[in-house]
């Protein structure tokens, strides 16, 4: 098979496209014949090697999960004595992230419990944008505890996870402000946002708008900045943004939590089927529309990352997989 093969930390260009054995499934795991993956910030630091506690995962000196790449969409090719749930010929997406990565590949190994079936009438594509962006933003704002008439902050609304962000809150019921590049506003309000927030041009906290949840995906802003506009018993979800970001939310966010009735937390996220059950369903119910900002083939995935690293991404980057 093809796989997208990692030997050393560095630069894009280390990731190498090279003739790889078919890998062969234990009794509770899918050989899955994988027709897409997409790029997601991981996958970025598991090719680099930071930031340094990415390593904890991939290992420290060099990689010792050699094919990056969590996400994974196509069809079901041989499954373990103990699987019960799949068959050959069943198309479906999963999220590799949690047990060994390997979606740059034809061909990927998952556990049962980390593959749903794909949601009817998606491209294999488009289910590949899926199953970690969409299930983490489900899994943050569910955190948050998002209910309908709430109004909520979503931070980073575009990239990955964003979009999928805005999408779901909406789809809870929630009055949504999201935050943007100017240039994306007419893609994130399509998205369904009722307040659209340029951060070039203008300040979430000088708006005089307090929130019941803040959903913190991208950049960076103070930690005391976010909770000088969280509601008196508000919650704040980091998800993703600067490193410098998860370093407060991480050391200060317990102390604020403890001195007032406002909750800061952050996603601590693994792939799990029950996850992907709801984003399947939300898709076939029309609440999650999909945006892919550009396919590159397999064999083209470093120019794939060198696009993802230029920031200036709306929606999901696919890397299709022949």
């Amino acid at each position: 098979m093809k796989a997208a093969y990692l030997t050393k930390y560095g630069p894009f260009e280390n990731l190498e496209i090279k003739n790889l054995p078919k890998p062969i499934p234990r009794e509770n795991e899918l050989l899955i014949r994988n027709y897409a993956s997409s790029i997601n910030f991981g996958n970025a630091g598991h090719i680099k090697g930071e930031p340094f506690f990415i390593r904890m995962f991939t290992g420290f000196g060099k990689p010792k999960l050699h094919i990056p790449g969590g996400d994974v969409a196509g069809v079901v090719e041989a499954v373990g004595s103990l699987v019960t749930q799949f068959k050959p010929g069943d198309k479906v997406m999963g999220d590799t992230a949690s047990s060994g990565f390997g979606a740059y590949a034809e061909y990927v190994i998952a556990p049962e419990e980390v593959a749903v079936p794909m949601p009817a009438k998606l491209s294999f594509s488009e289910a590949a944008t899926l199953p970690l962006a969409a299930a983490v933003a489900l899994s943050g704002l569910e955190k948050g505890k998002v209910s309908a008439g709430q109004r909520v902050l979503i931070v980073g609304s575009t990239g990955s996870v964003g979009p999928f962000a805005v999408q779901i809150a909406k789809a809870k019921g929630a009055q949504v402000t999201a935050v943007c590049s100017g240039k994306h506003t007419d893609y994130v309000r399509s998205l369904g946002a009722d307040q659209i927030i340029d951060y070039k041009t203008e300040d979430f906290s000088k708006q005089n708008i307090k929130y019941d949840l803040i959903v913190a995906i991208g950049g960076f802003r103070p930690i005391l900045v976010y909770r000088s506009v969280l509601k008196p018993t508000g919650k704040y979800v980091l998800i993703g943004g600067q490193m410098k970001q998860f370093s407060q939310a991480m050391t200060f966010g317990p102390i604020l939590t403890l001195l007032s009735k406002q909750t800061f937390t952050n996603l601590m996220y693994k792939a799990n089927k029950e996850s992907l059950l709801k984003i399947k369903k939300l898709v076939e119910e029309g609440k999650i529309k999909i945006k892919i900002d550009k396919i590159f083939p397999l064999d083209q995935i470093v120019d794939a990352f060198k696009y993802y690293e230029l920031g200036k991404v709306a929606g999901k980057i696919v890397i299709k997989i022949p």
